[in-house]
């Protein structure tokens, strides 16, 4: 069974500069590359697309909607 470890950390805020460094962060790790192209191309898409969605839908302001 392959060993999970953690290949990839960021915390902080996130925006579109960001996502570039990561991503290129991520086309630079070994463990990326060593991947098959077929599963490159879903990991990065699916990474984008994560971190796309974060940057979009984030609350900047922790006490927003909490008029419940």
């Amino acid at each position: 069974m392959p060993e999970n470890r953690t290949i990839l950390e960021y915390r902080g805020k996130v925006d579109y500069s960001i996502i570039g460094r990561l991503v290129n962060e991520l086309k630079a790790l070994k463990e990326f590359r060593l991947l098959k192209k077929g599963v490159q191309k879903r990991l990065y898409s699916v990474f984008v697309e994560c971190l796309e969605n974060i940057c979009r839908y984030r609350v900047d302001d922790p006490d927003a909607g909490q008029d419940l």
